[in-house]
């Protein structure tokens, strides 16, 4: 785990940023992944993996985070990816995940009860609820801000991203899943 610093200059905040894209070119599978927990995060994901064939929920995961990492960070972004592009580290960057997936038409969501139920169900115990995303790119980009920002917590930042992706791809059945999640707890 990179040690908690607070960078003053420049020079040793790329020095900060080189020490972990080494340790995710050349490190272990802890080096190149982060772990995120949101309950109708990953109901909506299980429900996308019961109903399409070939769907990876933390392929799909770090799509969608690292569509707004590249948005809302694209320097940050930017110089990370291009440390990646002449490693061997195979990156998912270029598989589109959302292409084939049919939750909503343009008015409203095509939900089938079935499949819904069972990704609620499965997704009730909490270890149903975390998804790994494997990722040197996020990785990097996470592990600095932990570094560099005071009580940046990885996990909690990578679901609200997350959540704000998939509340703002699929609205209707984002809004459906709360109530649904709603209604199992009380």
């Amino acid at each position: 785990m990179t040690q908690k610093i607070q960078p003053t200059s420049t020079q040793e905040h790329e020095e900060l940023l080189s020490e972990l894209i080494q340790k995710a070119l050349t490190g272990t599978i802890e080096d190149k992944r982060i772990s995120l927990y949101s309950h109708p995060a990953l109901v909506l994901l299980r429900y996308a993996d019961i109903i399409t064939p070939g769907f990876s929920r933390s392929g799909a995961a770090g799509q969608l985070i690292s569509d707004l990492l590249k948005k809302h960070n694209s320097t940050l972004w930017d110089y990370v990816d291009s440390k990646f592009k002449d490693s061997e580290i195979v990156t998912r960057g270029n598989k589109q995940f959302w292409s084939h997936v049919t939750i909503e038409s343009t008015e409203t969501p095509i939900i089938t009860e079935k499949a819904l139920d069972q990704a609620i169900e499965e997704t009730q115990e909490r270890m149903g609820r975390t998804v790994t995303i494997y990722s040197p790119q996020i990785s990097v980009i996470f592990k600095y801000l932990a570094s560099i920002e005071p009580r940046f917590s990885i996990s909690k930042n990578a679901a609200e991203l997350l959540e704000c992706a998939l509340e703002e791809k699929f609205p209707s059945t984002w809004r459906q899943i709360e109530e649904r999640i709603r209604n199992t707890q009380t």
